[in-house]
């Protein structure tokens, strides 16, 4: 008899299995640079460190983070960042930037060495996500200096509607940082902006 149930065993763990159908694909999702084909905001040369100051340590993962209400948020069991969010936040907009500014030589501290830029970009992130089916939200300080002299702080803020996926999330996100980039670009050009 013991031999019998040993052998249906895996036969019965199996059936459990799948009783309890497939689990949902996994998602990876990355921010979008999509100012590649904007007309360039100046052609002058800069070198231009950007770093990253403060990003909120609740969206430090690879599951992306949602608001649900209030102060509750919610923790994605199959959507994920492909690439860690701080760091796909600063390369999209180093990209953006770089086609706004194309003779700009932009590092990204602390990984890159740049002795002696012309300009810091010092970016505090407030908010950085959003509630699916609502709105997206990004909220950025930041402070420009030059010449060992900062500036005044300066703060940005998107909120952009949302349908209720994933992908819509990451849209809005996108979005609100083509936005900055231009707002950074053209404060970096001198040029007047809304």
């Amino acid at each position: 008899m013991l031999k019998k149930t040993l052998l249906l065993l895996p036969f019965l763990c199996s059936a459990c299995i799948q009783l309890g159908g497939e689990a949902p694909p996994s998602a990876y999702y990355v921010l979008q640079p999509r100012l590649t084909a904007a007309a360039p905001t100046s052609q002058q040369a800069l070198s231009i460190e950007i770093k990253l100051v403060d990003f909120p340590g609740y969206l430090e993962r690879k599951n992306i983070v949602t608001k649900i209400s209030g102060n509750r948020v919610s923790v994605a069991p199959d959507a994920f960042w492909a690439e860690a969010p701080a760091d796909n936040l600063l390369h999209t907009l180093r990209r953006n930037v770089s086609a706004l500014l194309p003779r700009a030589r932009i590092t990204l501290s602390p990984w890159e060495k740049n002795p002696s830029p012309d300009v810091k970009i010092l970016l505090f992130v407030n908010r950085f996500g959003g509630e699916l089916g609502n709105a997206a939200e990004l909220e950025i300080n930041w402070l420009v200096v030059r010449d060992q002299a900062a500036g005044a702080m300066e703060r940005f803020s998107h909120r952009q509607s949302i349908g209720p996926a994933y992908t819509d999330l990451v849209d809005g996100l996108s979005h609100g940082l083509d936005k900055f980039s231009l707002l950074l670009a053209q404060n970096l050009s001198g040029a007047k902006h809304e």
